[in-house]
């Protein structure tokens, strides 16, 4: 497996954020992906405080994509009632100073040094291990988070990722249903 570019992550955040800007439902999947991929970058670099910001990016734009992740199950007054303040919230976000200052620092990095994106790695992929999962929503939904971030950390460094990949598909599966029943308890 090829290492990541992040010339091309980068670009990728552009169009993504553009896209997303523009109401694109891949736009906005796409951008959370990138800052995702970026938000392992900055931990390699020690750039804390930028790896909250991409945080930032990703929860501003939750709401939304969770709602395009379950809308076929939503009735149009759901939609009618959920989507708009999620799509203020997008866009409010992504057109910030914030984001136009997150995206300026994200230029300023430089690339990781290999054998500190090995130790992370190891580090990260001991933690994972360590992990107890239980069968409930929070627990399940940390795991995925843990284990997405040791996947972008093997992707980064050109390792295989295919077994990480597919835990991470039957995880999310898991977690639209979860975001389902907890839009559902919502509305009652």
């Amino acid at each position: 497996m090829a290492r990541i570019d992040a010339t091309k992550v980068l670009k990728k955040f552009d169009h993504a954020r553009a896209a997303a800007l523009a109401g694109n439902v891949e736009g906005i999947h796409d951008l959370r992906v990138c800052a995702r991929r970026l938000r392992v970058w900055a931990r390699f670099a020690g750039e804390t405080s930028l790896a909250d910001e991409l945080r930032w990016v990703c929860r501003s734009l939750s709401s939304l994509r969770d709602l395009d992740v379950v809308d076929a199950a939503l009735t149009d007054e759901a939609r009618a009632l959920l989507r708009p303040p999620a799509i203020q919230l997008v866009r409010s976000a992504l057109a910030s100073a914030r984001c136009d200052a997150l995206r300026s620092r994200l230029d300023a990095v430089k690339p990781p040094k290999e054998k500190k994106a090995k130790r992370l790695l190891e580090k990260l992929e001991a933690q994972l291990g360590q992990r107890k999962v239980k069968l409930e929503d929070e627990s399940l939904h940390a795991w995925r988070r843990a284990l997405r971030e040791v996947r972008h950390t093997r992707e980064w460094l050109g390792l295989d990722t295919k077994e990480l990949e597919h835990a991470q598909r039957w995880l999310g599966a898991l977690n639209d249903l979860n975001t389902l029943l907890a839009i559902a308890s919502r509305r009652e």
